[in-house]
C-alpha cells in the first residue's frame, strides 16, 4: 500500500468519490480474500468510503461521551494547570508541550421554549497581547470559530468580552446579524453548526519557566476577587438574569473511578468490529444532523471560520463573491449521492444505520475486513506522510490549506479524515501550521544513534519572535517518538528530563520518620501523572542517606496531606512497550531508594522541567527567566538534537530517544524520530508559510543537518598527559568537536565504537592505552575483542556488514586475540588494551555458544540490535539470540576511563 501520493491518488480522476480500485489489491493481498463478487465489491467500496467519510464525526462522538465524564461535564471549561508531558496516557497524538489546552464539550441543543441551548463564553481582557488561539470546532471537526488576538480587531480586548455560543437550535443562528445586545451588553454571535461541538484552546507560554507558567493560569482561571477575569462559560438564560458570566473554581484534574473506567472502555478507542462503529455513526448522525446549506447572504466576521478565510494568502485569489456556507453543510444532491454510495452497507445519513439482514456470512467477512482495512489505510497513510519526502521542503511534510477546515469533496474527506486519526483539533492555517518530518537534509531517516543541527538564521529588522520564523505568536520545535500502530502516537520522549538546563534547584524536602521525603505541593501539581514525575538533587551531597547530589529521581507514590505532598523516590523508571518501543505514559517507576538519616535532614532539588521542545518562547527579551537560548556571533540560534548531553550549550539540546531500558524489542525503531514544526499565526510577508508551496515565496523550515554518529566522546577520556601532547602537536585541539563533523550514514549502527582518528595527524600510528572497567552480568562467559574498520559504516576494507564473511573477517582481524576482555560473573574487571591512534575500532563478542555479535546490525543474526551506547565513555550489550525475552542490553557493559598516549 504505498500512501506517497496521499491524498490524489485515492480519488477518482473526476472527484467524485474514492479510488477504490486501487486499493482493491491491496485489500486482497492482506486479506486473503479471492475476487470479489459484484455485491461484494459493492460492499467494500461502500465500506471504505463510509469510513473514511464518517472517522470525524465518530471520533468527536466518542470523545465527547468520554471526555464530559473523564475530565468536565458539558458546557464546562476543563482547565488543566499541567503541561502535557512524556508521561500523559491517552492523550492527543502528538500534543504541544509548549502551550497550556483548554477544552470542552459543547452541548448547543435547545431546552425549551424560552431556552435555545445558547451558551456566553467570556474572553478577558487582554491589554498585553498574551497569545492564544481559541478555536471551535462542530462535531465533524470543521472550525467554525476563531477567537484570540489574531481576530481581536472584530473584538475589543481591552475589556472583557463576550461571546455568544449558538447553535442550530437558535434564533440567532438563523439570521445575518453578528453582534446582539443582552441585559446592557454586547455580544459577539459565534454560530456553532452542530448542536454538539468541541473548544480546543491553546496558551502560548514558557513551559520551562514556573513563573511565566504561574502568569498564564492566573490570565486563564481569573479570579473570583476580579469581575470579568479568566475564560468563564455560563448560559444564555443564567446571562439574561444577571447580565454576567460568573467566576467558576477551574476544573483542573480528571476525574477517577468506575465511571470513568467504564466509559474510557466504551468510548476510548475506535470500535474494532464495523458493526459497532456504524452504530456509533449512527448515534452521532441522530445527535448532530448534517447542517443544511444556507439560502440568505451573509457577511461573516473574521472570528468565523469557514472555507474562505482559512488561510488569508492564498484566500485572496478566490472569487470574493463567494456566499458563506456553513463547513459542514451539503446540499441535498450531495446527501442523496453519499446515501447511495453507502446504501450497500445500511447506511443512510438521515435515518441511521442497519446493517442489512438478508447478507451472507461472506458478505458479513466482506464488511468486517473492508472497515479493518479502511483503519489501516487511514493510519498508514497518516503515519507515511508525517515524514515528509525526502529533499522536497527541506524533507518538511506542510499542509498549509484546507485544514481545520475542509471542503466538501472527497479528497478534503481524505484529508479530514487522517487529521482525525492525528488528533481530530487542527487548526486552520491561519493559526497555526504545523510541518513534521523523519527525514534529514539527505532525506534519510532520523535516528537518535546520530547528531543533528537545526539552524535558525536571524532575519534582519524582525522583532524577536519573527527574527528566526515567520510567526507573530510564536514557533517550536518539538520531538516525538513514533509507534505505528498505537492510537496515541506519536509520544513525548522521557529522555527530555536529561535536559537539565531549564531546572533550577528551588525547592526543599525534609526526612520524615517513617523514611519519606516531605515537600510543599507545587502549584501545578498533576494528580494523573504524579507517578514517575522527575526531580533533580542539588550540587551538594544530600544529608540523607540513599540519595546521591545532581542525581534523577522518579516519584514512586506521593500522598498529599494539605498543601504538602509525602514522597517515596526511585532511581529508575521502566517504560511499557508496544512494537517493542516505549509507549507514552504508560510505564512505572522501578523499587523505592530506602531513605535513611534524622528525621528533619534536608534535601535541595527541583522539579525537572521536560525539555521536549523549544522555541520562541525561551529568546531572550520573550522571557524573564535566567535560562534563554544561545546565539552565535552571527545572531543565529543552533538547535542540537542527540540522545547524549553535549558539552556546550545545553539550554540548545532537545533530546532524541534514548533506547537502553529493558524491554525494547524493536531497538532499531525505537531510535527512530518525528521532528514537528510549530508555526502559530503565520505572517503574510514574503517569505509565508502560507503560500502556495509551488511559489518563491513558500517559507520551509529549516533542513535538519545531520552531524556525527553519537559515539564514545575518545577525545574528552584523554589523560592529562595525553591531552597535553595533542596540544602540543595543535595548539586548536581542543576547538573542535568531532560529533559536528557529518558521518556517513548506516542507521544499522550503534555508536559503541573506539574513535581515535580525532587526534592530530602528527600523532597517528601512536600506540594508545585504552583504560577500561568491564562489568559482567550473564550467564555467558563473554570475550570481547575490538578490531579496525574503515568507517562508522563498520566495513573492513571495504567489506559491509551485510556481507556474508563480513563476521568471520571482523573475528580474525581481532586485536590481542590471546587477551579477551572477560569478567567473572556479576563482578567487574579492569584493564587495558593497545591500540593505534589514527584509527577507528568496533567492538565483537564471543558469547560462547557460538554466536559472534557486532555492533552493526546487519552482521547479526536476524539484523538484531545488541549494542545500547550508554554514555559519552561507556556502552552495552545484549548476548542472547534476537534479544531472547529480555531485551535488556546489560549483559556486559564496558567504560572507559582514561585514554594515554605513548611518549615520542
Amino acid at each position: 500500500m504505498s500512501t506517497i501520493a496521499w491524498p490524489e491518488d485515492y480519488v477518482t480522476s473526476d472527484g467524485s468519490g474514492l479510488n477504490t480500485t486501487a486499493l482493491l489489491s491491496d485489500f486482497k493481498s492482506s486479506t486473503g480474500l479471492g475476487d470479489l463478487t459484484e455485491n461484494e465489491r459493492k460492499i467494500f467500496d461502500a465500506t471504505l468510503e463510509a469510513t473514511i467519510w464518517s472517522y470525524p464525526l465518530n471520533e468527536t462522538h466518542r470523545l465527547f461521551s468520554l471526555n464530559t465524564i473523564s475530565e468536565a461535564p458539558r458546557n464546562r471549561l476543563f482547565k488543566p494547570d499541567y503541561i502535557t508531558s512524556w508521561l500523559n496516557k491517552n492523550s492527543t497524538p502528538a500534543p504541544d508541550a509548549s502551550v497550556y489546552y483548554m477544552t470542552a464539550w459543547l452541548d448547543l441543543n435547545r431546552i425549551d421554549g424560552r431556552d435555545h441551548g445558547e451558551q456566553v463564553l467570556q474572553l478577558p481582557a487582554n491589554p498585553d497581547g498574551l497569545y492564544y488561539i481559541l478555536a471551535v470546532l462542530d462535531s465533524y471537526i470543521n472550525t467554525n470559530g476563531s477567537l484570540g488576538p489574531r481576530t481581536a480587531a472584530e473584538i475589543n480586548s481591552t475589556s472583557p468580552q463576550y461571546i455568544l455560543l449558538a447553535g442550530p437550535d437558535s434564533p440567532h443562528y438563523k439570521g445575518s446579524h453578528t453582534t446582539v445586545t443582552i441585559a446592557g451588553s454586547k455580544l459577539n454571535i459565534l454560530r456553532i453548526d452542530t448542536p454538539r461541538a468541541w473548544i480546543t484552546a491553546r496558551f502560548a507560554t514558557n513551559t520551562l519557566d514556573a513563573e511565566a507558567m504561574a502568569a498564564t493560569r492566573a490570565f486563564i482561571n481569573g479570579s473570583r476577587s476580579e469581575p470579568g477575569s479568566g475564560f468563564q462559560i455560563t448560559t444564555l438564560k443564567d446571562f439574561k438574569s444577571t447580565g454576567t458570566v460568573p467566576h467558576r473554581r477551574p476544573k483542573h484534574e480528571p476525574n477517577e473511578g468506575i465511571r470513568v473506567e467504564v466509559a474510557r472502555d466504551l468510548y476510548g478507542s475506535t470500535p474494532q468490529r464495523a458493526e459497532h462503529y456504524f452504530k456509533q455513526v449512527s448515534e452521532a448522525l441522530t445527535l448532530n444532523p448534517i447542517p443544511d446549506t444556507r439560502t440568505n447572504s451573509f457577511q461573516p466576521p473574521a472570528y468565523q471560520v469557514w472555507i474562505h478565510n482559512q488561510n488569508s494568502v492564498q484566500d485572496q485569489q478566490k472569487n470574493p463573491n463567494t456566499i458563506y456556507q456553513p463547513p459542514s453543510a451539503l446540499s441535498s444532491r450531495r446527501k442523496n449521492d453519499l446515501n447511495e454510495r453507502f446504501a450497500a452497507i445500511g447506511l443512510n445519513l438521515e435515518e441511521g444505520f442497519q446493517q442489512p439482514a438478508n447478507w451472507t456470512t461472506q458478505e458479513r467477512q466482506i464488511f468486517q475486513e473492508s472497515y479493518r482495512f479502511a483503519l489501516n489505510f487511514l493510519q498508514k497513510a497518516t503515519d507515511d506522510a508525517s515524514k515528509g519526502i525526502p529533499l522536497l521542503h527541506h524533507g518538511w511534510h506542510i499542509t498549509n490549506n484546507h485544514i481545520g477546515v475542509y471542503p466538501n469533496t472527497w479528497k478534503s474527506w481524505l484529508v479530514r479524515a487522517g487529521a482525525a486519526v492525528e488528533g481530530g483539533a487542527a487548526n486552520i492555517p491561519n493559526d497555526a501550521v504545523y510541518p513534521t518530518t523523519q527525514r534529514d537534509s539527505d532525506g534519510l531517516q532520523l535516528t537518535s544513534t546520530y547528531n543533528y543541527r537545526i539552524t535558525l538564521p536571524a532575519t534582519a529588522n524582525q522583532q524577536s519572535i519573527a527574527a528566526y520564523a515567520p510567526a507573530q505568536g510564536f514557533w517550536s520545535f518539538t520531538i516525538y517518538q513514533p509507534n505505528p500502530g498505537n492510537a496515541y502516537q506519536p509520544f513525548l520522549i522521557e529522555n527530555a528530563i536529561q535536559n537539565t538546563a531549564y531546572t533550577p534547584i528551588d525547592e526543599t524536602a525534609t526526612l520524615t520518620a517513617d523514611g519519606r521525603i516531605k515537600t510543599s505541593k507545587p502549584p501545578n501539581w498533576n494528580d494523573s501523572t504524579a507517578l514517575g514525575t522527575a526531580l533533580l538533587t542539588g550540587k551538594e551531597k544530600p544529608s540523607i542517606e540513599g540519595m546521591e547530589k545532581d542525581t534523577i529521581y522518579y516519584v514512586y507514590s506521593a500522598e498529599e496531606v494539605g498543601n504538602s505532598i509525602l514522597l517515596k523516590l526511585a532511581s529508575d523508571y521502566q517504560p511499557t512497550y508496544s512494537n517493542g518501543i516505549p509507549v507514552g505514559g504508560e510505564g512505572s517507576p522501578t523499587q523505592p531508594v530506602s531513605l535513611k538519616g534524622s528525621a528533619g535532614s534536608t534535601l535541595s532539588f527541583g522539579w525537572i522541567n521536560p525539555v521536549a521542545q523549544l522555541g520562541s518562547s525561551q529568546l531572550p527579551g520573550e522571557t524573564n527567566a535566567t535560562t534563554t537560548l544561545a546565539t552565535e556571533s552571527d545572531g543565529s540560534i543552533n538547535l542540537l538534537l542527540s540522545n547524549l548531553a553535549p558539552d556546550t550549550n545545553r539550554q540548545n539540546w532537545l533530546p532524541t530517544p534514548l533506547v537502553t531500558n529493558a524491554g525494547s524489542g524493536h531497538p532499531r525503531k525505537a531510535h527512530e524520530f518525528e521532528v514537528m514544526a510549530r508555526y502559530y499565526w503565520p505572517t503574510e510577508g514574503d517569505p509565508s508559510i502560507l503560500d502556495k508551496k509551488h511559489s518563491p515565496g513558500f517559507y520551509k523550515p529549516p533542513a535538519i543537518e545531520r552531524l556525527g554518529l553519537n559515539r564514545i566522546k575518545t577525545w574528552d577520556l584523554l589523560s592529562q598527559s595525553a591531552r597535553q601532547l595533542a596540544l602540543q602537536s595543535d595548539a586548536n585541539f581542543d576547538s573542535i568537536n568531532p560529533l559536528n563533523s557529518t558521518s556517513p550514514f548506516n542507521d544499522e549502527v550503534v555508536g559503541a565504537l573506539l574513535d581515535l582518528r580525532f587526534l592530530p595527524d602528527s600523532l597517528e600510528g601512536r600506540k594508545t592505552t585504552v583504560n577500561y572497567s568491564y562489568s559482567r552480568n550473564a550467564d555467558y562467559t563473554n570475550q570481547l575483542f575490538f578490531y579496525a574498520i574503515d568507517d562508522v559504516t563498520g566495513s573492513i576494507n571495504g567489506l559491509p556488514p551485510s556481507d556474508s564473511e563480513y563476521l568471520n573477517e571482523a573475528w580474525s582481524r581481532r586485536l590481542q586475540p590471546d587477551a579477551p576482555i572477560v569478567a567473572d560473573f556479576d563482578s567487574t574487571s579492569k584493564g587495558s588494551i593497545q591500540l593505534t591512534a589514527g584509527q577507528l575500532f568496533a567492538p565483537i563478542i564471543n558469547n560462547g555458544k557460538g554466536q559472534m555479535l557486532t555492533a552493526f546490525d546487519s552482521a547479526n543474526a536476524r539484523d538484531y540490535r545488541h549494542f545500547d551506547l550508554l554514555s559519552g565513555s561507556s556502552f552495552a550489550f545484549e548476548d542472547l539470540l534476537n534479544g531472547g525475552n529480555e531485551h535488556d542490553r546489560n549483559d556486559g557493559i564496558f567504560t572507559i576511563t582514561s585514554i594515554d598516549l605513548s611518549a615520542p
